[in-house]
């Protein structure tokens, strides 16, 4: 009887099986990594926009954002030119930016970002909750500007703010996210 060699068909479907796996773990963890350089990108933006307002706006207009939006910002070189598009600003996942003083004192900024992902929005609330900011999740929004009433805020002193930000973040594929600062 000869012998035969070779590769036999639990040994390639084992083969195919790790492969596979292999794979997998790559896109997931592609996706993590990408989630989190898109929540880094925007804390720096946020960062930012509202360290140039707070240096070169506020204290001209009486310690006050009053009149603050995102023509004037953009005018005044308040935000980063990758924002900037024809008449809005725009995020990198294709949402608007809205920038309006917080009423009803305008001593605070807002700084809204439309249609995040689920996986950014949780990290960017996150953040600047962590950060000692609000954060306020609308979610499959339209890229509101949340400074109407009905918005409701995050902050630190939420009870259960982590499962809050999470609920609304995940509750559709996309949300608008606005920080108070």
């Amino acid at each position: 009887m000869k012998k035969q060699s070779g590769y036999t068909m639990a040994d390639v479907l084992a083969s195919i099986a790790i492969v596979m796996a292999g794979v997998t773990a790559s896109v997931v963890g592609g996706q993590r990594a990408a989630q989190i350089n898109g929540a880094s990108a925007i804390v720096s933006e946020v960062n930012f926009i509202h360290s140039a307002a707070k240096e070169s706006y506020y204290p001209l207009h009486n310690d006050s954002y009053a009149g603050l939006n995102e023509t004037v910002a953009t005018a005044e070189q308040l935000v980063p030119e990758n924002l900037q598009g024809s008449g809005t600003l725009v995020n990198a996942y294709g949402g608007t930016v809205f920038i309006n003083p917080a009423p009803p004192m305008n001593k605070s900024l807002v700084i809204a970002y439309g249609s995040l992902p689920k996986g950014v929005c949780e990290k960017v609330s996150s953040a600047f909750i962590r950060a000692g900011g609000q954060a306020a999740i609308q979610a499959g929004g339209t890229g509101g500007n949340m400074t109407g009433g009905g918005v409701n805020w995050v902050s630190l002193s939420t009870v259960n703010w982590k499962d809050v930000v999470s609920a609304a973040c995940k509750s559709n594929p996309t949300s608008d996210v606005g920080i108070k600062l």
